[in-house]
């Protein structure tokens, strides 16, 4: 205190103004700055969220009317399994592509291709699995480099527990 009393006024208000230009540096540093920061990022991840929920909403509709549609799938028995993919593949219009459809186990069946349209192919899988919850459970591709489309496959579909 007597240090403060033995400095004149001009020093006195060099000293305050010092002081309180460190006090104001110091609270920005120590609390706006951190503040500031953390409110950025919290902006930056609001949108990045907003963006993200944007683009998944479409496939959350989509994943609603497939687990409403599975639940009104026919599940399919090891008995039936054979005789279900055989008239599948009439009514995708595979049955022409198939070289072998046999049943290598009591819950799969192989399916062999020397030549079929990619496309269709995909479409009657997926024809498999939304009307009887049969999925694949193994597939090969090989592309026909000649023919544009068409693929060798073979195939192994399998009853979903």
């Amino acid at each position: 205190m007597q240090w403060w009393q033995s400095q004149s006024d001009q020093e006195k208000k060099t000293l305050l103004i010092g002081g309180v230009v460190v006090a104001v540096l110091l609270s920005y540093l120590l609390v706006i700055k951190p503040f500031r920061s953390r409110l950025n990022d919290t902006r930056e991840q609001v949108a990045y969220q907003t963006e993200l929920l944007q683009k998944i909403r479409p496939a959350m509709v989509k994943i609603k009317q497939l687990q409403q549609h599975i639940g009104s799938a026919k599940k399919v028995s090891s008995e039936q399994l054979l005789s279900v993919i055989a008239n599948a593949l009439q009514t995708d219009k595979l049955q022409a592509f198939a070289t072998t459809v046999r049943q290598t186990d009591p819950q799969k069946v192989q399916i062999d291709f020397k030549e079929v349209p990619f496309d269709t192919l995909m479409d009657g899988l997926e024809d498999l699995w939304q009307h009887h919850l049969i999925h694949t459970d193994r597939l090969s591709l090989t592309p026909l480099p000649a023919k544009t489309g068409l693929v060798k496959a073979q195939i192994v579909l399998t009853i979903t527990p």
